[in-house]
Formats: structure tokens, C-alpha cells, sequence
């Protein structure tokens, strides 16, 4: 999944799921079926700052596949890809996997996202962010990790407040600087 997903919440996604999210719970009926799509598998590029130093483009491999299923309660995405990582500036790349389920559960209360990953995935963090090895940096992270990560998102503050990680990381901006 590369997670480009992830930063849906700092956009409008986070809108469009609360409102999704309100209009299953106040209509019991269409609740019971869960939606579900195909994410496009174009390459997408990571700007400098948001996750290394550099920009960063992900192109998933031929055959990849990202599938985003919507339930009452909570989002969840199957990848099933082989990513290229490219860095922009400097034409350095690095292959990585990304074979995980990623489930994202709106916590109304709190205004949080609690954000579950499980597998081999591509995980980048902003500025401010909690992630493997503690508060991010100015320029961000980016890891290849295995194995089960839970985040909290705090939508007030726009930041993962919470990162753990039963398994192991990866840091992937090293390899291609």
C-alpha cells in the first residue's frame, strides 16, 4: 500500500470518512453491506519533507494490488505489491514489499484515528510525528517494517501521537541518499 493511504487523514479524508461513518450509523440498513475498491496503483510521489529530505517516488510493480473495503466502523486496505522507492533528486532506489492489511477506526470521542498495520508495509511519518525510534524530525521518516504497528493519529494536533511496533524497522531515506 506504500501507505499514501495514511495521508488521506490529513486531507480531506478525514471528512469524507466521519461523514460516511454518521450517514451507515443513521441508516442501519446500508450498514450491513461494506463498500468496497480498487486504489489505483499509478506512482505516486512522497515531496520533500515528508518522509526524507528528498522527494520520493513509490511505483508499485507490475501485478500490484491495493484494496480499500469500507465498514461501519472502520477502513480497512490489503496491500499486495512490490514497491520501487526512487529518490528524485539523486535517481537512488531501493525495492521494498508491501504485503498488509491497514485498518483505520475513527474514535469520535477522542477526535483520534487508530490506525492498525500488519505485514510487510511502507510506513513514512511527518515532522512531529511518533514513529519507530521516537519523535520524527524536521524532514520526516520513512521505514520498511514487519510485523504489527498500531498509531494513534490525533486529528486536533495533526500528528501521530502513538507509534509501537511488535517486530522490526527498517529506515529506508539512508539507502537512497
Amino acid at each position: 500500500m506504500c501507505n499514501h493511504h495514511r495521508s488521506a487523514w490529513r486531507s480531506a479524508g478525514v471528512l469524507a470518512l466521519m461523514l460516511a461513518l454518521v450517514a451507515v450509523a443513521a441508516v442501519p440498513a446500508l450498514a450491513a453491506k461494506p463498500v468496497r475498491e480498487q486504489l489505483s496503483t499509478d506512482p505516486t510521489v512522497l515531496d520533500a519533507g515528508s518522509g526524507c529530505a528528498f522527494p520520493v517516488e513509490f511505483r508499485p510493480h507490475a501485478g500490484a494490488r491495493f484494496t480499500r473495503t469500507e465498514f461501519t466502523d472502520r477502513v480497512v486496505i490489503q496491500g499486495n505489491a512490490r514497491t520501487t522507492l526512487t529518490n528524485l533528486e539523486s535517481g537512488a532506489s531501493v525495492e521494498a514489499n508491501d504485503f498488509s492489511r491497514y485498518s483505520e477506526r475513527y474514535d469520535a470521542q477522542a477526535n483520534d484515528v487508530l490506525i492498525e498495520v500488519s505485514g510487510q508495509a511502507i510506513l513514512y511519518f511527518f515532522p512531529g510525528d511518533q514513529g519507530p525510534e521516537g519523535e520524527v524530525g524536521e524532514n520526516g521518516a520513512l521505514y520498511a517494517v514487519v510485523g504489527h504497528a498500531e498509531e494513534t493519529l490525533d486529528l486536533d494536533q495533526n500528528l501521530i501521537t502513538s507509534f509501537t511496533l511488535r517486530g522490526q524497522a527498517k529506515e529506508l531515506c539512508s539507502l537512497l541518499d
